[in-house]
């Protein structure tokens, strides 16, 4: 998958390239040297040569982002339960899929993601990339037990998480992103994940709203199927982003992320260059695509 990514973007105006540092499993996509992880072996080899990979990005100047998945950590969750979101009778909880998250409120676990993170940008990564940067979702939430709760709200709790990562991380000289809910640009409350827009938004110097059309419900500004019409969407979500980052006077730069899928409808150049042109004209100057498959086309981008 690797090389051809890089050839879609040798071949097209794309740029910069997202890595899975850590993924949605908990784990690290290279053998790390941080302590944590070598103690409860979190690092695997996905990436066989980690600096083979970041060598071969610099010369061809392609801009290294890595993704660091926050509190959906079910590797962590199974290895040190204790810091684990709990139910109600005292058991790990997991999500509708089966997934257990660890507690956004245990600091421990931040200095273990700082630590990540430390290690990514001394390997060569010109970004970190929160996602998951949030409270549990899809499941019996009303169950959830956070062991190391505090006296912060959720939508409290996520920005001041990104301010101390970004603040221990600020010697390192690197722009901090953080993944949220296409929706939350729109709403005016934390959506029940934390992911309050005009609170989060500051504390990171991107902000990253994944306003795929596809992820918004029936009826969103009075579309019966917004997936059908992507500019519109893109449109209206990152529109009300950058209106709402203008008037708090904030630096942050909004980079959405779009879609480069398909999920009912098909999704193809047409789509993919109407979502580029509404981020465009809503001021947005950079984007990203996601496609699960990581299954990109040269003719898409072009």
């Amino acid at each position: 998958m690797f090389n051809s990514i890089v050839n879609v973007i040798d071949n097209t105006e794309l740029n910069a390239i997202v890595i899975d540092v850590k993924g949605n499993d908990g784990k690290l996509s290279y053998r790390s040297t941080v302590p944590l992880a070598i103690r409860y072996g979190t690092g695997v080899a996905k990436i066989p040569d980690i600096r083979q990979v970041m060598d071969e990005l610099r010369e061809k100047r392609i801009f290294p982002i890595a993704r660091i998945v926050a509190f959906r950590d079910p590797l962590i969750a199974a290895r040190k339960p204790e810091w684990a979101v709990r139910n109600r009778s005292g058991a790990v909880w997991t999500d509708d899929r089966g997934v257990a998250w660890v507690d956004p409120y245990n600091r421990e676990y931040w200095d273990y993601l700082v630590d990540v993170a430390r290690e990514a940008v001394i390997l060569g990564f010109r970004e970190i990339q929160f996602d998951y940067v949030r409270f549990t979702s899809d499941g019996k939430i009303s169950e959830c037990v956070y062991p190391f709760r505090s006296a912060l709200s959720h939508e409290d709790l996520i920005p001041e998480f990104l301010r101390y990562v970004r603040q221990r991380l600020a010697d390192l000289h690197v722009p901090m992103s953080a993944d949220v809910f296409g929706l939350t640009t729109t709403a005016e409350d934390d959506l029940g994940i934390g992911q309050n827009f005009s609170k989060l938004a500051p504390a990171v110097d991107i902000v990253c709203p994944m306003v795929y059309p596809s992820h918004y419900a029936t009826g969103f500004i009075g579309l019966s199927e917004p997936d059908k019409y992507p500019y519109r969407v893109v449109f209206r979500g990152v529109s009300d982003g950058v209106r709402r980052l203008s008037r708090m006077r904030s630096t942050t730069i909004m980079r959405p992320w779009l879609q480069a899928f398909s999920l009912g409808n098909h999704y193809g150049r047409e789509q993919i260059q109407a979502q580029v042109q509404a981020a465009k004209d809503a001021g947005a100057t950079e984007w990203l695509f996601w496609d699960a498959g990581c299954t990109y086309r040269i003719s898409d981008f072009r």
